[in-house]
């Protein structure tokens, strides 16, 4: 089988990791995502493997859905805190809101950025907090982190049912139940009720 053949060409050490990277993307696409798991775990795994081919395992894992084989990820690099940003952002899943907020902890103004869109698309109100922070950040790069905090707020917002000036809006019960918080003093010091 093809698929077969590209897994384990992707997983040979000895291979130009251009090559490798090609071939894993294959099989990350194809209609096998239990073989993209396996390739992707086995070279996550490696503790000597390239930065570039573990990030290249984190979205393949990706294109799997395998949720929870990228929560068990621990990136050793920037590119693979990033790439797994991305790749729990498409995975869509609730569950992977909390290593996302860890990710926005991350110094790294890229992995934030990509934390911030991942969040954006379907966090919840207790991703807030952190987007608030980030959406205060100043500089070039940061300004581009301030935007996608903004809209990730925005659009939790919105998905809560209320993020128009003078709408309450009652989201997430768990810890939040009977929070008040102030709106930033540019919003008009509108008050949200959790």
């Amino acid at each position: 089988m093809a698929a077969e053949s590209l897994a384990e060409l992707a997983a040979q050490p000895d291979r130009e990791s251009w090559i490798r990277r090609f071939a894993l993307d294959d099989v990350a696409r194809s209609e096998l995502p239990e073989l993209a798991i396996r390739v992707s775990k086995r070279l996550l795994a490696r503790s000597d493997e390239l930065p570039e081919m573990r990030r290249s395992a984190i979205v393949a894992l990706a294109y799997a859905g395998a949720l929870e084989e990228l929560l068990a990820v621990e990136p050793g690099e920037t590119l693979e805190a990033e790439a797994l940003a991305w790749a729990l952002g498409r995975c869509g899943d609730p569950l992977a809101q909390p290593r996302l907020l860890d990710l926005m902890t991350v110094a790294d103004d890229e992995v934030r950025l990509a934390a911030a869109k991942a969040l954006g698309a379907f966090g919840d109100i207790r991703a807030v907090p952190a987007l608030r922070e980030a959406a205060g950040s100043q500089g070039l790069l940061k300004s581009r982190l301030a935007r996608a905090a903004e809209d990730a707020i925005a659009k939790i917002q919105q998905r809560a049912g209320g993020s128009q000036a003078g709408e309450i809006s009652i989201a997430v019960p768990e810890p939040l139940e009977g929070a008040v918080s102030s709106a930033d003093d540019s919003a008009g010091g509108e008050v949200s009720l959790t």
